[in-house]
């Protein structure tokens, strides 16, 4: 019975002799290198556009603008004495200013010559004088705004559109001084200060005399027309001076 037991325990133990030296002996897991990766490939991110606050415009830039120089002819600029704003006003658009504004001149020399031909009269019809200074100074009016609104448009394109705003603006200039001298003539005539008013008068006659008539050829008619009666109220005012001096001299 004892031998018995030995034998198991010898057994036993064998076996569990063979187990550690199994495990002893058993090769160690291989050793697993990971393979190289390419890097992800990342899409490119295309930015949002973003607005950006524009700057407050500048000013426009005041440059000398040609004058028109009437003692050397219709075509031809001379030195500024001022400054003009500049304007970006097309060929179009000059013509489209141009006919407006030779329309609304041609109507004034018409009205104008109108009332000076009432002026003109003598007898019991008062003289027509305060139209005379409505007229006068609605010409002085016309023909500024015709400056003003021709003279900076420095940017036309067609020669013969720079051709036709000189000779304009030379034309309009020349009304201009006219107009004024009509203006102060027409005062004075109201006020009965024919001496001094037909003096005026003659200033304007003079200033008629020497302006070329453009752009229209029946203008020539017209300023003709207006000098005519021009002359026949410096006449008429003679008239009533004379007049004027018999009653003074007759008087008892």
């Amino acid at each position: 019975m004892i031998a018995q037991k030995a034998g198991i325990a010898l057994v036993s133990g064998f076996l569990v002799f063979l187990i550690l030296a199994a495990g002893c002996t058993t090769p160690a897991p291989p050793t697993v290198t990971p393979e190289p990766t390419a890097p992800p490939t990342l899409e490119p991110i295309t930015p949002e556009p973003t607005e950006i606050p524009l700057e407050t415009p500048l000013p426009p830039v005041e440059t000398p603008t040609p004058r028109v120089n009437q003692s050397q002819g219709n075509t031809t600029k001379v030195t500024p004495t001022h400054t003009q704003k500049v304007s970006t006003a097309t060929d179009t658009d000059f013509l489209i200013v141009y006919d407006a504004s030779s329309r609304a001149l041609s109507d004034t020399i018409s009205r104008l010559t109108i009332a000076l031909a009432g002026s003109s009269v003598i007898g019991d019809i008062p003289p027509a004088f305060p139209d005379v200074l409505v007229q006068s100074k609605r010409l002085v009016m016309v023909t500024q705004n015709a400056t003003n609104e021709i003279e900076p448009m420095t940017e036309l394109k067609e020669p013969q559109n720079q051709k036709l705003q000189v000779q304009y603006l030379n034309y309009t200039a020349s009304l201009n001084v006219a107009g004024q001298a009509l203006v102060e003539a027409a005062n004075l005539s109201i006020k009965k200060d024919y001496v001094t008013a037909i003096r005026y008068y003659r200033d304007a006659d003079g200033l008629l005399a020497n302006t070329v008539a453009f752009p229209d050829p029946d203008n020539t008619k017209d300023l003709s027309q207006m000098r005519y009666y021009i002359e026949q109220v410096i006449s008429s005012l003679e008239n009533r001076m004379s007049l004027e001096k018999e009653k003074v001299t007759n008087k008892p």
